[in-house]
Order: C-alpha cells, then structure tokens, then sequence
C-alpha cells in the first residue's frame, strides 16, 4: 500500500535536506495521513487521509448531519403540530364530558337528599 492520500493523492516528496554548510542530502517529506472512518451513500468505509482533507470532510459530514436534523426537526414539528391539535381536540371532549358527569352526580346528590328529608306536613288552617 503506498503512503498516499485516498482523497487528493499527496504523497511521499522527496527533497533536498540543505545543511548550514551547504552540504546536500536525500531525504523524503511524508504527508500526515490518518485513518479515517468516512461513510459514503451510507457505507461506512476506512480510508487513509491526509489531516486537510479529513477536516474538510468532517465539516461536510457536519453540515450534512446539521441539513438532516434540520428537515428531521421540522418534520417532527410538523407532526407534532398535528398531533397537538388532536390532544387538544380531545382534551376538550374530555374536559366536557367531566363537566356532565359532575353536574350530573351533583343533581342525583340533590335529589336523594331531597328524598331523605323528612316531608313536613303543612297545616292547613281551615
């Protein structure tokens, strides 16, 4: 495996090392590259990178991932909307049918009591 970038294709230089002399040697530059864990159409995939080319692909997989919580929020917003709606539809309903239920356990309490009090008799003064 050759030691170059999977992305841009830099490679091993090889340069002139000058010392203070003058004196002139062979030696070669090798570019930075790490292992990178990159996904591609939803593959993930390792790929050997120069430093420069992984930070530029980190900030577009972060802007993507930024795109995609962006739609995903808003749709769920959108959903939620919705359902808030129905909640409150039926919240409503419930709310209502709470308010009967207690008037009509109020009416059937009245009642009984009614019938428990002793009836008095009326004098009728004739």
């Amino acid at each position: 495996m050759a030691y170059r970038c999977e992305r841009c294709e830099k490679g091993r230089l090889n340069i002139m090392a000058v010392s203070h002399a003058k004196n002139r040697s062979h030696r070669s530059a090798l570019p930075n590259l790490h292992w990178v864990r990159v996904s591609i159409g939803g593959v993930t995939k390792r790929m050997r990178l120069c430093v420069k080319c992984a930070r530029e692909i980190k900030k577009e997989m972060k802007k993507k991932e930024e795109i995609i919580a962006a739609r995903l929020k808003a749709k769920q917003d959108a959903i939620g909307a919705k359902d808030k709606a129905k909640r409150t539809v039926k919240m409503e309903k419930k709310e209502k049918e709470q308010k009967a239920r207690k008037t009509r356990s109020a009416t059937k309490k009245n009642l009984k009591t009614e019938n428990l009090k002793p009836k008095t008799k009326t004098s009728a003064s004739s």
